[in-house]
């Protein structure tokens, strides 16, 4: 979940909040890390895979709607997901 904060650029407790509502929903479980007892990763559970699947489907991976951008607003996005990948705010 530690990861999961970091690539999201929030605080680990806002993670571990939303995880325990996605599992108490049905839609993950937290089991524990075989690599360090420490830790718990996030797996989805059968439910959470038909509402990604659900998702994927509808929404897709949301190319189509980039590639419909002008030129300058699809270099401006690129630019901002650089930055965000960078960490620079």
């Amino acid at each position: 979940m530690g990861d999961l904060a970091e690539r999201q650029t929030c605080d680990p407790s806002s993670v571990t909040t939303m995880m325990a509502r996605l599992e108490r929903d049905g839609f993950v479980r937290r089991i524990p890390d075989p690599l360090d007892a420490r830790a718990r990763l996030v797996q989805l559970t059968p439910k959470g895979k038909r509402v990604r699947e659900q998702f994927l489907n509808r929404v897709g991976d949301g190319s189509d709607l980039i590639d419909e951008l002008p030129d300058d607003q699809r270099s401006a996005l690129a630019s901002l997901f650089a930055r965000k990948r960078s960490g620079v705010p």
